[in-house]
């Protein structure tokens, strides 16, 4: 993400794809992030550590659109599809592509 999400934000934009996420603080110093699939109970959760909040913030962010894009990637291929070439270098912009792609087709 280009810019810093607050966590309301980045909750909100997650939980809009079926996840939550957690920040939790290490002691003595750092965060870690941990995002769980909502839907499903089998997917094991992505976790990560950060210096402060604030990087935390932004690793959640990155982390979640490389494994949200293998994710429509993978169910794209699945149905047989080929995904859409890629236009842009803006992951957020592949992700939007990707996603209005696999709706189009019937997939999540």
């Amino acid at each position: 993400m280009a810019q810093a999400l607050a966590v309301s934000d980045l909750r909100a934009w997650l939980g809009a794809h079926g996840y939550n996420v957690f920040l939790t603080p290490d002691r003595p110093s750092g965060w870690w992030v941990t995002m769980r699939n909502a839907t499903t109970g089998t997917h094991p959760p992505i976790e990560a550590r950060a210096a402060s909040r604030a990087d935390a913030l932004a690793l959640a962010a990155r982390l979640f659109v490389n494994h949200r894009l293998q994710e429509l990637d993978a169910a794209i291929r699945d149905a047989g599809l080929t995904p859409p070439p890629w236009s842009t270098d803006d992951q957020v912009q592949r992700l939007a592509s990707l996603l209005g792609f696999a709706h189009a087709h019937g997939l999540s």
